[in-house]
């Protein structure tokens, strides 16, 4: 099933989300809930040893810096995907590097990145950030001092932090219509469909039936192992993701119920590392909820 473009949701016509008085007033510092270590990529650095990074870390954005730490960009994994066949990006593969993988992983990371980052100052207020978050529809942020990298805040931390104004139930919050890709589908066309539709987790189906996720990450993890090379026998990019979807996909569908809390919601993507459950009733899968689900949900919170 295609979606169109994820765009922010539940603001207000001044493009501000709808926080409860309480939430949208608070005024805390950053240092209390950012990464004070982000992982972060020198701006002259290879796109082998950006996925490298991104695999070893764990994390999905990283803040691009030049010289002592200074912020010059940004990269997702979302970019990684759309560079290597996509998107737009994969036009400088394939003009530049004709499909040479070799070439393609030796292309420097500047050539992705996106240069007008979105960030936040340190003496920023909580409330600041999620509303860029909304605004720009960004789950992190780069947290700056005096032009240089001091932090790193995502959505998980913003809910972390206002966990007790967590309120619904997961009926109410979850996505309906998520985003599928059959099992045997080509990588490169699970590829696509995460920049055609701005969702970097597909549910994977059998016969439409889901059992499976595959993320951005999971096509970065591909990316940054040795299997690319040894199926690229010719040397070409296209060989190397003539892969069935399921070769790299997480087998395992984390699953709530629909009856369950936002906060049992949150808890459960904590404990098992990811950042979208399907949601279950009567025994089958009628949605998901991500993270970005639980953050519109803060914003509605009333308490």
């Amino acid at each position: 099933m295609m979606r169109r473009l994820r765009e922010p949701r539940f603001l207000r016509s001044d493009g501000k989300p709808n926080f409860a008085q309480r939430i949208y007033e608070a005024e805390s510092e950053l240092e209390n809930i950012m990464n004070s270590r982000p992982a972060t990529i020198p701006l002259k650095s290879t796109i082998g040893s950006l996925v490298k990074k991104m695999s070893d870390s764990g994390y999905r954005r990283l803040p691009v810096v030049s010289g002592d730490n200074v912020l010059a960009g940004i990269v997702s994994a979302s970019d990684v995907v759309n560079y290597f066949g996509g998107g737009s990006l994969n036009m400088i593969v394939q003009e530049r590097h004709k499909m040479n993988i070799f070439k393609a992983y030796n292309e420097r990371v500047e050539r992705i990145m996106q240069e007008n980052v979105v960030y936040a100052e340190l003496g920023e207020s909580i409330r600041s950030v999620v509303e860029k978050m909304y605004r720009y529809n960004v789950g992190g942020l780069p947290v700056v001092y005096q032009g240089k990298v001091a932090g790193f805040v995502s959505e998980k931390d913003v809910i972390a932090y206002f966990i007790d104004d967590l309120k619904g139930s997961v009926k109410d919050h979850m996505s309906s219509d998520p985003v599928s890709v059959e099992h045997d589908a080509k990588l490169l066309e699970a590829m696509r469909t995460m920049v055609e539709t701005g969702y970097r987790r597909l549910l994977v189906t059998s016969s439409q039936r889901p059992i499976g996720v595959i993320s951005a990450m999971d096509v970065v993890r591909y990316l940054a192992s040795d299997k690319p090379f040894l199926r690229a026998v010719n040397g070409r990019l296209d060989e190397a993701l003539n892969i069935n979807v399921s070769e790299i996909a997480s087998p395992e569908l984390i699953t709530i119920s629909e009856d369950a809390t936002l906060r049992e919601a949150f808890e459960s993507m904590g404990r098992n590392g990811v950042g979208m459950l399907a949601v279950r009733s009567e025994g089958k899968i009628i949605g998901v909820i991500t993270e970005r689900d639980l953050l519109n949900a803060l914003a509605l919170a009333r308490g």
